[in-house]
C-alpha cells in the first residue's frame, strides 16, 4: 500500500490492551506510616486513595500528546473501545472517591462534569409540566 504522505503514525496495536492496564488501577493503595506508640516508634499500614489515571500521564508515558490518543480513536475502533474502558473507569474513581470524601467536591464535580458522562440536571415545575435541563457548571 503506498504512503498517503505526512508522518507515519507511532500507533502499535499493543495499546489497546496497554491503555487498559495503565488505567486498571486499584482505587485504594496501601501507605506505611511511622506513629509514635508508648515511647516507641511503630509502622503502620494505611488504605489511601489512589491517584486517577489520566489520558495525559498515558501518552507522556509512549511518548505522545493526548490529541494523539483522540486522532487513534477516530482511526482505530478497537483502541476506541480501550479508550472508552478507560473512561468507565475515571468515572468509577471520581464517584468513589467522590463520594467519601476524598477528593474535594467542587474539584470532582467539575472533573466529572467534563471528563465523563455525569451532568447536573434542573428540574423547573411549571403548572403540570416539568421541564429538565442539563447543567455545565
Amino acid at each position: 500500500m503506498k504512503n498517503p504522505g505526512g508522518r507515519p503514525t507511532d500507533y502499535k496495536e499493543e495499546y489497546c490492551e496497554l491503555i487498559v492496564e495503565f488505567f486498571d488501577q486499584p482505587l485504594y493503595i496501601l501507605k506505611k506510616k511511622e506513629i509514635a506508640s508508648g515511647g516507641r516508634k511503630v509502622v503502620i499500614e494505611e488504605e489511601v486513595p489512589n491517584s486517577m489515571p489520566t489520558f495525559e500521564r498515558f501518552a507522556r508515558k509512549l511518548g505522545v500528546e493526548h490529541d494523539t490518543l483522540r486522532n487513534w480513536c477516530k482511526k482505530h475502533e478497537k483502541f476506541f473501545g480501550a479508550y472508552k474502558i478507560c473512561k468507565d473507569i475515571q468515572k468509577d474513581f471520581l464517584i468513589e472517591h467522590g463520594t467519601k470524601g476524598n477528593y474535594n467536591a467542587a474539584f470532582t464535580k467539575f472533573l466529572a462534569v467534563n471528563v465523563t458522562d455525569l451532568r447536573d440536571k434542573v428540574t423547573h415545575e411549571i403548572g403540570d409540566v416539568n421541564l429538565e435541563f442539563e447543567s455545565k457548571d
